[in-house]
């Protein structure tokens, strides 16, 4: 049955506003959680990162509505990877000057592909503006005045990233994330925003998402070449997941707070390790996001 006719967004019931509302919002999502899965490092990041942003919005006073739309343009910012080829963002070691230009160009693409799209209005400048720093020195333009949403994000961002193994490196440990992050504090960060941080990490707060992909899925790690291995939202004992880099097929054993994983012998196909979203665990946020949503659904019209 074809979705009824409408004057306006306004003009609509809520319920038909907000179903479509997460429609707009899950394909996005999982658009970026697709673009997310290519890092085999960065299982979860959107989601902590959204979580923290709108947590440190909520520190900082702002309205819940727009901590909520931070946290969007949060679980967006890496939307434009999608043109950074995977052999950068996979590298084993440090990039070349060369290859972090390419990586630089992810808010450039991000901007042309959120140009046109119903959402850009609320989160694209947020998103685009994310890796400019106080200092000058980020990117992709190299100015000061970045909007207060993106400053938010990029904290969040940093902190996370430290907080979490790469290829060329373990994991900081919150300590030592923190201590960078008071040290940049005016430089590659906003003091404000690097204030209402370190108050949420003497609450105990801030920790809370890092290890896990979604509240009570802790990450596993491959334990043959280190990649991070992302448990799906919904499993059940002896369910298959596999490493993207090496292929290593897993069993996942265990319970809720004690998952580890063992491997099965067998090598995982091509079509196993490809990207994929967790469509279920997105459209469970997403739902959540919009029943939360407090502003005008305006920006759910094509």
């Amino acid at each position: 049955m074809a979705e009824p006719a409408y004057t306006s967004v306004e003009a609509a019931p809520l319920e038909w506003q907000e179903l479509h509302a997460r429609h707009v919002l899950e394909s996005l999502f999982i658009t970026a959680s697709v673009v997310e899965a290519r890092d085999a490092y960065s299982g979860g990041h959107l989601w902590r990162v959204s979580q923290m942003t709108k947590m440190l919005g909520m520190q900082m006073h702002f309205t819940r509505q727009l901590a909520l739309e931070y946290s969007v343009a949060a679980f967006l910012h890496s939307l434009g990877k999608i043109g950074v080829p995977e052999h950068i963002l996979n590298k084993p070691g440090r990039l070349t000057d060369e290859e972090y230009a390419v990586v630089k160009t992810h808010p450039t693409i991000a901007r042309a592909m959120l140009h046109h799209h119903p959402l850009g209005p609320v989160v694209l400048e947020n998103i685009a503006n994310a890796c400019e720093t106080p200092s000058g020195l980020g990117y992709p333009v190299g100015h000061t005045h970045a909007p207060q949403g993106a400053r938010l994000i990029g904290l969040c961002v940093a902190y996370d990233a430290m907080t979490s193994a790469r290829s060329y490196r373990k994991a900081m440990t919150p300590d030592q994330a923190l201590e960078i992050v008071k040290k940049e504090r005016g430089k590659q960060f906003d003091g404000d925003c690097v204030d209402a941080f370190v108050e949420l990490y003497d609450e105990g707060e801030i920790n809370s998402f890092i290890g896990c992909s979604e509240p009570g899925i802790n990450l596993a790690e491959c334990p043959k070449c280190g990649p991070t291995l992302s448990l799906p939202h919904i499993f059940q004992a002896d369910e298959r997941i596999a490493c993207r880099c090496c292929r290593t097929e897993f069993a996942i054993k265990g319970s809720s707070g004690h998952i580890h994983v063992e491997p099965t012998g067998s090598e995982a196909t091509a079509d196993e390790v490809a990207p994929k979203a967790d469509a279920r665990f997105i459209a469970e946020y997403v739902k959540e996001i919009v029943s939360n949503w407090e502003g005008s659904f305006e920006w759910t019209k094509g």
